[in-house]
């Protein structure tokens, strides 16, 4: 999931760049920049959803394996001032 927000991320800037150089005419081929800004993103969103599909079949697993959500380390001592409905502390 970081790698896909990361790489989207990336995307987004390394799209900013590629448009800017477009704009002063630093890429001379007609095409390229929407081809390449598409590929950025496409595969930035592609990671990103594979990163949660990822992370939730993990959960899936992790929950199916029948283990209690938590370990007691240990038993500490029981309560001894316990107080009824009626009593002040």
């Amino acid at each position: 999931e970081i790698v896909g927000a990361f790489s989207f991320l990336g995307a987004a800037i390394w799209a900013i760049f590629t448009l800017i150089a477009k704009l002063v005419g630093s890429i001379p081929v007609s095409g390229w920049t929407t081809l390449f800004i598409f590929n950025l993103f496409s595969f930035g969103i592609v990671m990103l959803t594979l990163g949660i599909l990822g992370e939730y079949l993990w959960r899936t697993f992790d929950a199916s394996r029948g283990r209690p959500p938590y370990i007691i380390e240990r038993e500490g001592e029981e309560k001894r001032n316990t107080c009824t409905s009626g009593e002040k502390r």
